[in-house]
């Protein structure tokens, strides 16, 4: 992987496990990564077997080939959502349900943590929960 950065002589870096000089890597990393576009990052590590991938927004996750491949995201009952996962070849997983409606379980998931009616109350009617 350093050697796609452009950091091939790795006598110069700090040892990695010292957390003194992380703040320091952080800022060469981030400043070497910010100098190119994204598209130039996908094209550098496409061949390789490291773990580096760009974060995505959904619509582009919605289309970006491994995923789609994978069966990340699925759309159910008109819903786009996480696929089922894991996934066993003997037992595969199947969605049964559409997603839950957001707020559609928020009292329940408060009460199980403990709170009392007057505490959910306060939360819904500030705005806090929905």
């Amino acid at each position: 992987v350093l050697d796609r950065l452009g950091l091939a002589d790795q006598t110069d870096l700090p040892e990695q496990n010292d957390t003194s000089a992380w703040p320091m890597m952080k800022e060469l990393f981030a400043s070497i990564i910010c100098a190119h576009p994204l598209a130039h990052w996908t094209e550098v590590f496409a061949d390789t077997e490291s773990c580096v991938s760009p974060v995505l927004e959904l619509d582009e996750a919605l289309v970006d080939p491994h995923l789609v491949v994978r069966q990340t995201y699925v759309e159910h009952e008109g819903v786009i959502q996480p696929g089922v996962a894991p996934r066993f070849s003997r037992t595969p997983g199947a969605l049964t349900r559409p997603a839950p409606s957001t707020g559609q379980h928020t009292r329940e998931v408060l009460i199980e943590l403990g709170l009392t009616a007057d505490q959910i109350a306060a939360l819904l009617e500030s705005g806090v929960v929905t």
